[in-house]
Order: structure tokens, then sequence, then C-alpha cells
């Protein structure tokens, strides 16, 4: 069997570290951090020393309350997920065996004092042990193979000063040198014990007739996961990891979901989802306005023109002039409640517009209307946005009037479209 001595002395991160009778390093030589694992094929010990925290300005060494960061001790697998290996075993400084949290997690909030035993089978196959921000020494009975991730990969360093390092992924060999000791960094790759990690994957841009359906692919050092909750804009909760809803919106709009593991743990995610444009994915009902059909325009004048990425033609330069109006006549065909889109494009830092419906603001909202910018006036099809304007409005059958002003800033309009809406929505 071979075997390998890992000490690791519990100290903030950062702090000296003392090996025995070798020179002190600090943590700061290896903020490279240590992403790398063993191969699997050895049996391993690792011995973990318990320390009374050093003088970090208290006035002296903490020994009876021996405060700081709990031990904690994973083994994990190439993803990072908890490993339960059933013959690993932790003994204490009296020789005592101590019972992991789960198998492949041990945490001892007061460590004893005095050095701790952990025997490692050979496991078969690419894992890692994790502790928590604590440097570790290796004490090299033979050499051992390591496989290295990607960068920022592993830094070790010798007592006598020389350093072993392992920028690049790969298989790599760590040999005895003299008195056989090594000194690394704990690795140091953010990952944060038992908590949980979350993305979100699927099609995030909708084409005419799409449902969303997203995934929560959800991981925890623990496996214990107790609930995955989707936060949709209209304040309702989705639970499950699974999302598959149809969509009724047109302007792009925020989902987000998190992970909640049994101690409480959480991860969140979010992502953005473009529906497919209005023109593009008509509904029975929808009206559609030009944006070149204006019936009417004061107090300016705007530019009516075709830059290939706008459906019919398009209005621009309406941003000189305060004030200046625009208004569209448009006819109902059955009474309901309304959501009003534009398709407008934005080069400008702050545009805003006021929109009144038969001479009066259909609600307080509709007074200052945002437009966060696109990026230009619709050169290109990335200048296009759909915004929502507003929350839903009552109309009547029969014709009527909308009219836009312009309260600052410079923006293209391709169209405005009134979607009706459904009892609920």
């Amino acid at each position: 069997m071979r075997s390998l001595c890992i000490v690791t002395a519990l100290v903030a991160a950062c702090a000296l570290v003392a090996a025995d009778d070798d020179a002190a390093l600090t943590g700061g030589e290896f903020v490279r951090g240590m992403t790398v694992s063993f191969t699997g094929d050895q049996a391993l010990r690792f011995r973990i020393l318990s320390q009374p925290l050093p003088d970090l300005g208290q006035g002296g060494p903490v020994t009876a309350l021996r405060l700081g960061p709990p031990l904690d001790l994973w083994l994990l697998g190439p993803d990072e997920n908890r490993l339960p290996v059933a013959g690993a075993a932790l003994t204490d400084p009296a020789g005592e065996t101590v019972a992991p949290r789960e198998p492949g997690h041990w945490r001892i909030d007061r460590p004893p004092l005095g050095y701790l035993t952990l025997e490692v089978p050979a496991l078969g196959g690419p894992w890692r042990l994790w502790s928590a921000f604590h440097p570790f020494m290796l004490a090299l009975d033979e050499p051992v193979t390591v496989l290295v991730g990607e960068t920022p990969g592993a830094v070790f360093r010798h007592p006598s000063g020389e350093r072993l390092e392992f920028p690049e992924a790969g298989e790599a060999t760590i040999t005895p040198g003299e008195d056989a000791r090594w000194v690394a960094f704990a690795p140091w790759d953010l990952f944060e014990p038992s908590k949980p990690r979350v993305e979100i994957e699927g099609e995030t841009i909708l084409r005419p007739g799409d449902r969303l359906r997203l995934h929560a692919a959800a991981s925890d050092p623990d496996g214990d996961i107790a609930r995955v909750t989707w936060r949709l804009p209209d304040g309702r909760a989705v639970q499950g990891p699974d999302l598959d809803l149809p969509v009724s919106d047109f302007a792009a709009f925020a989902v987000s979901v998190e992970v909640e593991d049994r101690e409480g743990n959480t991860a969140s995610a979010e992502a953005t989802i473009d529906p497919p444009a209005p023109h593009e994915a008509p509904v029975p009902g929808m009206i559609l306005i030009q944006a070149e059909d204006f019936a009417a325009q004061e107090g300016g004048t705007v530019e009516v023109t075709d830059r290939g990425h706008n459906v019919g033609r398009m209005v621009t330069k309406w941003h000189q002039d305060l004030g200046h109006r625009l208004q569209w006549q448009f006819s109902v065909p059955q009474a309901g409640r309304y959501a009003i889109y534009a398709r407008y494009g934005s080069g400008g830092q702050d545009p805003h517009r006021a929109l009144t419906i038969d001479g009066a603001s259909p609600d307080p909202a509709f007074d200052d209307l945002a437009f966060a910018p696109t990026g230009g006036y619709g050169v290109t099809e990335a200048h296009w946005r759909i915004a929502r304007l507003g929350p839903a409005v009552q109309l009547s059958a029969g014709k009527h009037t909308l009219r836009m002003t312009n309260l600052g800033d410079g923006m293209a309009l391709d169209y405005l479209t009134l979607v009706p809406l459904t009892e609920g929505e």
C-alpha cells in the first residue's frame, strides 16, 4: 500500500504556516491556488494537525477556546460533489473514530489539539481531498501521481525554498525530495463547503410556438438538495427542477431559480428569456400600428425611413424637440384589456416618452415611460427591442387615438402593438 501524509495546520487563510522545525511559509506564496486531484490508484493517509489559533491581534494565542474556522474535510469527485467513500476513516489524536456528517464529509467545529489521521482506500478514479482554507504539508514515502486541472493549476513549496509548479493541465508526479516534504496551499478555487450550485439549462431565445422549457442543473456536495423553486415575473413560484410553460409575453423577461439544501444553504441563477416579437408570433385580435402610419405630429418632424431590419418602415430623429408628439388612429374590434408593446431602438442614454389614449393617460405609469438603451437606432437587428409599456389598459370597441410625446433623448420606433389579454393575464 502506498501512503502519503498531509499535515494541515488550523490557521486562518494566508497566516504563517509552520512545519515542525522547517522555515515558515506564507499563504500569500500560494495565492495561485491549487486545482489537483489524485489518480485514485493509491491508498493514502492524511495527517491533519490541529493547533491553537495563533496571535492574530488578540494579544496572544487562543488555546482554551480554539476559535477559528471548523475543520472541514471532504472527499470530492470530479464534479466537486461529495464522494461517499465507505472505506475512509478519520481518527482523532486519542485514536477515537470521528463519525462523518455524511459519508465523505467530516466537520469538527472545535477540533482537539494534535494530529488527526484520515485513511483513504484506493478509489479507482480521480478524487480530491478538500480542506476548507487550510494549508497542508505533503510527506512523501514514494512518488505520487496527481491530475492537475485547469488554471491556476498547482503550486507546491519545499521547505528548502524550491518551488514545484504544475501550471498546465494534465498528469503530474510529485517525487520525494529532501526530508520528503512539500507544502501547498489548500485548494483555493472558491468552492464553498456544503453550498449547492445551480445552472439554468435550456433555450432562452424562443421561436414562434415554443414553450419555455428550462432545467435547473443543481449539485450539492452533500447530495441533500431539499427544494428547487422557480420565480416568475408575475410573482408565481414553481417547484421542481423543470420548468415547462407557455409564453404569452413578447418583451424579454427574467426568470430565476433557487435551490436549498437540508441545512438551509442556497444557490440561485437567473436567465433572461427572449420571446418572439409580435410580428413573428401574432395572436388573434392583436392590433399592429406601424410607426410610419402616424396621423399627425406636433412640435417637430420625424424622419420616415427603411434601415433593412424594421417591419415595414420606421420613424427616427425623434429627439431634438421636447414635447414633439406623434399621433396614431386605430380600431379595437372587441372591448377588453390590452397590453401595449413597442418595438424600438435607441442609441441614447435615457429615452423617455409619455403616452395617452383618447387624450387621457390610461394609468400614471404612462406619464413617464423609460426605455432602456439598445445601442443604436435600428441599423442592425440587435438594435431593436420589444418593451411592454405600462400596465394593461381597458379599451372599448371602436376607434381610438394614441399619442406619444418626447420627454427626452432619441428613439427610433418600428411599431406599436396592442395584444388582447385573457382573464388572469
